[in-house]
């Protein structure tokens, strides 16, 4: 992984980063926006892991298939979950989080940093992504009570224009439409494309990041 990159990572997450209008660039239709969340003091902190790795010469990362069990059963969405009490920080649950769903190596990861933290009103989650990264080609094991399915792909194709789109569905009454990242035919809408948004609006490339 070069210097460079890693550099401008830690430069602009450390800095002042884009926020709740970079997320919003992917929110849902029916989505709380801007300032009419509702009162998020009772919300469930939660971390997730945005894992950068080289793959012949362009950067990657990992997102999940959830199994059909729980609240976001068979949902896209990154690495990660709720904070427990025995947690010390918000990265060290994104980091173990990770660790029990897809088997990375902890200690060859190395944590740039947080981006901005997304309050879910669905499941009275607050989510803070955790951005760091591996040297080398992770060895990934998925658990397989959690996870359907692990998704490696490029920054380059997943924010390629060509992959973007909408989702329209049906909840209740609601007519739900939602933009949406296409990562090899699974679809990546709601509180991950949002994170994500933030993230692609960060780099400031919409053609991906290269090695």
């Amino acid at each position: 992984m070069t210097e460079r990159l890693i550099e401008k990572l830690v430069t602009k997450i450390n800095g002042v980063l884009p926020g709740k209008k970079a997320q919003e660039i992917m929110a849902p239709n029916i989505r709380y926006v801007g300032d009419k969340y509702p009162d998020r003091s009772n919300s469930t902190p939660s971390g997730v892991l945005i894992l950068l790795y080289p793959n012949n010469g362009e950067w990657y990362t990992v997102f999940i298939e959830r199994t059909t069990f729980g609240p976001h059963g068979g949902q896209i969405s990154l690495p990660g979950g709720k904070k427990e009490d025995y947690d010390s920080d918000i990265t060290v649950t994104a980091l173990r989080e990770a660790e029990e769903e897809i088997g990375i190596n902890q200690t060859k990861i190395h944590v740039i940093g947080e981006l901005t933290t997304l309050y879910v009103p669905h499941s009275n989650f607050s989510i803070t992504p955790v951005v760091g990264f591996q040297n080398e080609i992770p060895v990934l094991k998925q658990n397989d009570l959690e996870v359907q399915s692990i998704i490696n792909i490029s920054f380059k194709e997943l924010f390629d224009i060509k992959n973007k789109g909408i989702k329209t569905f049906n909840r209740g009454s609601n007519i739900i439409q939602a933009p949406c990242y296409n990562a090899h035919g699974h679809v990546v809408w709601g509180a991950t494309a949002m994170i994500m948004s933030e993230f692609e609006v960060l780099m400031d490339s919409s053609s991906g990041i290269s090695v």
